[in-house]
């Protein structure tokens, strides 16, 4: 958000060549009519202006800083995908165990990959992201271009030129998953930490991306009752 700020107000001023031809009465039309005065008081004070700016880490930093969480964040979307199948799928609670947050870890526990963080970690990532999980997921599901809109924004370039097309999808299919399946995880206060941020979104109905039929199969397996854990390096 900060570089949004930054980003739009020096589009402004590249374009009105001020740098240049620097003139006070240039500076107050970019001000107050380009730039405007609601934006000056509703986004460019309200985030305290250059005292908040100065301290926004540039681009590559903000990159590095993301991109240290992607393997903990891409695990937290997996339990969330496990949820949604399971309770979408594996719902007959004759034959499969009731999704659970530490049922659904122990699955991923099985799935042995290293791309997926431990028991210990997660549990520590998940209270630190247990706000915007419906987020997280919906974010994962979204292409943008060549991406899942997740990975722009874990690449730490996004701009919000790049989402705004599917920013009422994603805030759509938060609230679905938000509604309908972290709610089902009898988590106190889960579902309304996330609806906060979702309370103006409509529901826009997803299916999960399970396609394999390996990793179907693997799912079935181990939240089937009465069934020794089995662990898969290939059920991805």
């Amino acid at each position: 958000m900060s570089h949004a700020v930054l980003d739009y107000m020096a589009e402004i001023e590249d374009s009105s060549e001020i740098y240049e031809n620097y003139d006070v009465g240039l500076e107050l039309v970019n001000a107050y009519v380009c730039i405007g005065p609601d934006f000056m008081r509703d986004v460019y004070y309200e985030m305290s202006a250059h005292s908040g700016f100065r301290v926004t880490p540039d681009r590559i930093t903000l990159e590095s800083l993301v991109s240290s969480e992607r393997k903990s964040l891409r695990t937290l979307v997996k339990a969330c995908e496990l949820l949604h199948y399971s309770l979408d799928h594996l719902n007959d609670l004759g034959v499969y165990h009731r999704p659970s947050l530490t049922m659904i870890i122990t699955v991923i526990s099985s799935y042995k990959d290293d791309d997926l963080v431990e028991r210990t970690v997660f549990y520590n990532k998940w209270a630190k992201n247990k706000s915007t999980i419906a987020l997280l997921y919906a974010a994962s599901t979204i292409k943008v271009g060549d991406q899942v809109l997740l990975d722009k924004i874990l690449d730490g370039e996004i701009k919000a030129t790049d989402f705004i097309g599917v920013f009422d999808v994603w805030l759509g299919r938060a609230r679905f998953f938000c509604d309908n399946y972290l709610s089902k995880l009898g988590i106190k206060g889960i579902e309304k930490d996330n609806a906060k941020a979702l309370r103006f979104a409509s529901q826009m109905p997803f299916e999960t991306s399970f396609l394999d039929p390996r990793e179907i199969d693997f799912l079935r397996r181990n939240f089937k009752k009465e069934q020794q854990f089995k662990s898969s390096r290939s059920a991805r």
